[in-house]
C-alpha cells in the first residue's frame, strides 16, 4: 500500500483568505463563462464610447461590472468564513484520498471523486467530479513532490477508456 504524505499545516490569517479569494476570482473571470462575460463587459463598453447614442451600452456594461464586482464580494465573503483567522488547516495525500482539514472539519476526497488538479500561483484548484465544480485550497498544504502525487493517483483513479469510444 502507497505511504502517506506528511500532514501540512497551516494558520489561516485575513490576508490568505482574501489572497485565495482573489486568485479564485481572477482563475473564474479569465476561464470559461467568465472570461466570456468579462470580454462582453468590455465590448459593451467600448461601444457605449464609439457608438452615437452608446449610453446603452455603458449602462449595460456598468451593470455587468456591478454583478462581477457582487460576484468576488461573496466569493471574499464565503472565503473569509472558510478561512477565518486563526483557522488551522492541515493536508496530506493518503492511499485512499486527499485529507484536507478546515479546523474542526476533517474530510477525505477520494482520488476518484477528483476530475482535474490546476495550480495558479499559490492556489491549488481541485474540480469535483460529480458536480463539475472547483475547489481552492493554499499550495502551500500541498507541495512538490505531493503535488505531482496528487496528479499521478488523480490520473491512476480516472475512469479508464472504454475500447470503442
Amino acid at each position: 500500500m502507497p505511504a502517506a504524505t506528511p500532514v501540512r499545516t497551516l494558520v489561516a490569517d485575513a490576508a490568505l483568505a482574501r489572497h485565495v479569494a482573489r486568485v479564485q476570482f481572477t482563475r473564474y473571470a479569465t476561464k470559461g463563462a467568465g472570461a466570456w462575460i468579462v470580454a462582453l463587459a468590455v465590448l459593451e463598453a467600448l461601444a457605449g464610447l464609439t457608438l452615437r447614442g452608446g449610453w446603452v451600452f455603458l449602462v449595460v456594461a456598468a451593470f455587468t461590472a456591478a454583478l462581477l464586482l457582487l460576484g468576488y464580494r461573496r466569493l471574499l465573503r464565503c472565503t473569509l468564513d472558510e478561512l477565518a483567522p486563526g483557522t488551522e488547516l492541515r493536508a496530506a495525500v493518503e492511499p485512499e484520498g486527499l485529507r484536507i482539514e478546515l479546523g474542526g472539519n476533517r474530510t477525505v476526497r477520494t482520488y476518484r471523486s477528483v476530475r482535474r488538479v490546476e495550480v495558479r500561483g499559490d492556489v491549488v484548484f481541485l474540480q469535483w467530479r460529480s458536480t463539475g465544480r472547483w475547489g481552492a485550497i493554499p499550495a502551500a498544504l500541498v507541495p512538490e513532490p505531493d503535488l505531482s502525487l496528487l496528479r499521478t493517483r488523480v490520473t491512476a483513479a480516472a475512469d479508464p477508456v472504454r475500447p470503442g469510444r
